[in-house]
C-alpha cells in the first residue's frame, strides 16, 4: 500500500517464528509497515458481548437497542461472570430488566480499524488507522525517498556523506526528531540544518 500499515501481527506456529523473526526488516519493507508484531497467539482481539435480539422477550424487543447501548458500555469479562452467577438486571427508562445467558453470546472479536487475512498456516491482523505519529512516519518516508532519488540524480557515490538542508519549519523539526539519527545513518547525511 501507498499508506503504510500502522501495526501488523503475523499469528504463525511456535516454530515458524524464529524464520519471520530473521527477516522481519524485509516483512516490514515489503508489507509497509510502521511497526510489525510476530506471534504464536494474538491477544489485541476485543472479548466482547452482543446481544441476541431474536431471543428477546416481546416485552424487550422494543428497548433492544437501548438494552445493546447499555450491555456495551460494561466491561464483557466482568459481564459474564456476573451473568454466569446469576441473572444481570439493568434498569432502562424506570424498567427493571433481567438479562439472561441466552440474551446475549460473547466472542472475540477485531479491535476499530483492524482487517484479518487467514492463509492455512498463518493469520495475518493489519490496523488501518492513521494517526499523528503514522502520518508524521509518511512524511519522513517521502523525505527519504526524495532524499535518495536527488543523491542518484547528482550522480553521489553510495559512500559519500552529504548535507542536509531543509527549510526552517518548527512541525517539521518536530517530525524529524525522533528519525534524525536513522535518516542519518541510513541516507549518509552529515549534518543536517
Amino acid at each position: 500500500t501507498s499508506i503504510p500499515i500502522k501495526k501488523l501481527v503475523i499469528e504463525v506456529d511456535f516454530k515458524n517464528i524464529p524464520l519471520l523473526l530473521n527477516i522481519k526488516q524485509n516483512l516490514m519493507r515489503y508489507f509497509n509497515a510502521y511497526s510489525i508484531e510476530i506471534t504464536d497467539k494474538w491477544r489485541g482481539l476485543e472479548y466482547r458481548v452482543k446481544l441476541k435480539r431474536e431471543n428477546l422477550g416481546e416485552i424487550y424487543k422494543p428497548l433492544a437497542h437501548v438494552i445493546e447501548s447499555v450491555i456495551s458500555k460494561i466491561d464483557a469479562k466482568k459481564f459474564k461472570e456476573e451473568i454466569e452467577k446469576n441473572n444481570y438486571e439493568i434498569g432502562i427508562e424506570g424498567n427493571l430488566i433481567t438479562i439472561t445467558p441466552q440474551m446475549v453470546e460473547f466472542r472475540y472479536e477485531l479491535p476499530k480499524n483492524y482487517e484479518m487475512i487467514e492463509l492455512p498456516y498463518v493469520k495475518i491482523f493489519f490496523d488501518n488507522g492513521i494517526d499523528d505519529e503514522l502520518e508524521n512516519y509518511m512524511v519522513v518516508k517521502k523525505l527519504s525517498r526524495r532524499i535518495s532519488f536527488m543523491r542518484k540524480k547528482a550522480s553521489v557515490e553510495y559512500d559519500d556523506y552529504i548535507d542536509l538542508s531543509l527549510s526552517d519549519s518548527k512541525l517539521l523539526k518536530n517530525i524529524l526528531k525522533p528519525y534524525t539519527n536513522k535518516l542519518m545513518d541510513e541516507l549518509r547525511i552529515r549534518k543536517i540544518n
